[in-house]
C-alpha cells in the first residue's frame, strides 16, 4: 500500500537519525572537551548529509529518489564511524609516545561524587572496584566516571553512560623479549546495535622497548561480541624489567572509555 504516492522501501527513516546519528555526532564533538582530537568540519559536513538525507526521504515521491536518500544517510553514518576511528588512533599514537595519562586531559575543575558500594571489575572480574562519578569542568563537561579496583589498581576512566561491556585480559607477567596476547572482548547491548572501535598500546613504548599496536572498527548487532587479539612484545636485553602500563580505549557510539592494563616484564631467567 503507498500513500501520498510515497514508496515504504528504502527509507532513511528520521527515528535513527534523532535516537542514534545525532547523540552520536554530539558525542563525538564531546572527546574534543577531554582533550581528543575530533575533525569537527568533517563533523559538521556528516551532520548536514544526513539531514539533508531525511529530508530527501520524507519528500520522495519515488522509489529511486528513496534509495538515494538512504544510500546518502548510509554514507554519512560511515562517515561517522571514520571519525570515530581517527580519533582513537590519534590517541592511541599520543600514548604510545609520552607518558599521557587518560584523566589528565580532562578539564577542571573536577566535582567528584564517590559511589556507594562496589562495582566489578572489568578486568579481573571481581566486586573489588570504587566508582568515582565524575563532573568536570564545574559541570559544563561531558559525564565521566573514575574506577579503581582494590586488586588491579586504576582500570577505567571515561564516559559515564557507556552502552557495551569490556573485558581486557592479559597475562600477569611475562620475560622480557617472550611474546604475549592481549584480549579484548566488546559485548552490544541486547536492544541495538552500535559502531565500535577498539585498540591499545604501550604507554612510551618506543622508549621502554615494549610494543603493542592494534585497532580496529565494527559495527556489531545487537547483544553480539567481538573479540580483538593483540600480540605484545618486548626487547630481550634492552627492556628495563618493570611493571608496564598497557592502554586500551573503546568507543562506542562516541562515548569513549580508556581501560589501564599493567604486565609485568620481567628478567629473562637464564
Amino acid at each position: 500500500i503507498r500513500r501520498s504516492g510515497r514508496p515504504r522501501a528504502g527509507a532513511a527513516p528520521m527515528r535513527p537519525w534523532r535516537d542514534h546519528f545525532r547523540p552520536w555526532s554530539h558525542r563525538l564533538r564531546e572527546l574534543t572537551e577531554i582533550g581528543l582530537r575530533v575533525d569537527g568540519d568533517r563533523l559538521d559536513a556528516l551532520d548536514r548529509r544526513a539531514v539533508a538525507a531525511v529530508r530527501q526521504r520524507a519528500e520522495a515521491d519515488h522509489l529511486t529518489t528513496a534509495r538515494e536518500a538512504a544510500e546518502a544517510y548510509a554514507s554519512a553514518h560511515a562517515g561517522l564511524a571514520a571519525v570515530q576511528h581517527g580519533a582513537v588512533e590519534q590517541e592511541l599514537a599520543v600514548v604510545a609516545r609520552s607518558f599521557y595519562h587518560f584523566i589528565g586531559g580532562w578539564p577542571e575543575p573536577w566535582q567528584v561524587r564517590t559511589a556507594d558500594g562496589v562495582r566489578e571489575c572489568p578486568q579481573c572480574g571481581d566486586l573489588t572496584a570504587v566508582g568515582h562519578d565524575v563532573t568536570p569542568a564545574a559541570g559544563t563537561g561531558p559525564r565521566l566516571c573514575y574506577l579503581v579496583c582494590s586488586r588491579c589498581g586504576e582500570v577505567l576512566s571515561g564516559a559515564a553512560e557507556f552502552p557495551a561491556t569490556v573485558r581486557v585480559t592479559t597475562p600477569a607477567e611475562v620475560a622480557c623479549g617472550e611474546p604475549f596476547r592481549l584480549v579484548v572482548e566488546v559485548t552490544a547491548p541486547a536492544d541495538r546495535a552500535v559502531a565500535v572501535t577498539v585498540g591499545a598500546a604501550f604507554r612510551r613504548q618506543d622508549l621502554l622497548r615494549c610494543r603493542l599496536d592494534g585497532i580496529t572498527s565494527v559495527e556489531l548487532p545487537a547483544g553480539a561480541r567481538h573479540t580483538l587479539e593483540l600480540t605484545g612484545n618486548s626487547d630481550r636485553d634492552r627492556t628495563i624489567p618493570d611493571l608496564h602500563t598497557i592502554v586500551v580505549l573503546v568507543a562506542v557510539d562516541g562515548a569513549l572509555r580508556c581501560l589501564s592494563r599493567a604486565v609485568w616484564l620481567r628478567a629473562r631467567r637464564c
